[in-house]
C-alpha cells in the first residue's frame, strides 16, 4: 500500500503537510540517485567492453607469435637468415634490447667473440691445409 494510496481525507492535515514535504525532498534525491547508479554501471559496461576488445587483440597477437615459433622450430635458420631476423627483431620497439655502445662489457663480450671467430676460422684453414 503506497502513500498515494491513502486517500487525503484521513490523515490528520500536519501530518498530509510533514509527508509533502517528505516527499518533495526524497523524490529528487532518488531521482539523482537512479541517474548516478546508472551513469556507473553505463561506465562498467564500458570498460568492460574496452577490456574485451584488447584481450581479444592481445589473444590475436600471441596466436601470431605462436604460428612464428612453431614455423621457426620446423624449420633451421642459415646464418644469414638469423642474421636477418635478428636486424628485424632489433628493429621493433620494445621486442629487443639495444646494445649500449661503449660499455666496457659489450666490449669485453665484442672482443671475446672476435677472437674466438680468429681462432675457429685458424681452425678452418688448417683442416683445410
Amino acid at each position: 500500500m503506497a502513500i498515494s494510496d491513502i486517500p487525503a481525507n484521513t490523515l490528520p492535515e500536519p501530518l498530509q503537510l510533514a509527508l509533502q514535504e517528505i516527499i518533495g525532498t526524497v523524490g529528487p534525491v532518488l531521482e539523482w540517485l537512479s541517474w548516478l547508479l546508472g551513469g556507473l554501471f553505463g561506465l562498467y559496461v564500458v570498460y568492460f567492453l574496452i577490456r574485451l576488445y584488447l584481450d581479444y587483440k592481445r589473444i590475436n597477437v600471441l596466436k601470431r607469435v605462436e604460428k612464428d615459433v612453431k614455423f621457426l622450430k620446423q624449420r633451421s635458420l642459415s646464418e644469414e637468415e638469423l642474421e636477418q631476423l635478428r636486424v628485424i627483431l632489433s628493429t621493433k620497439v620494445g621486442v629487443a634490447k639495444k646494445k649500449k655502445v661503449g660499455s666496457k662489457k659489450s666490449v669485453k663480450r665484442e672482443v671475446a667473440k672476435g677472437s674466438s671467430k680468429k681462432k675457429k676460422s685458424s681452425k678452418v684453414n688448417k683442416r683445410k691445409k
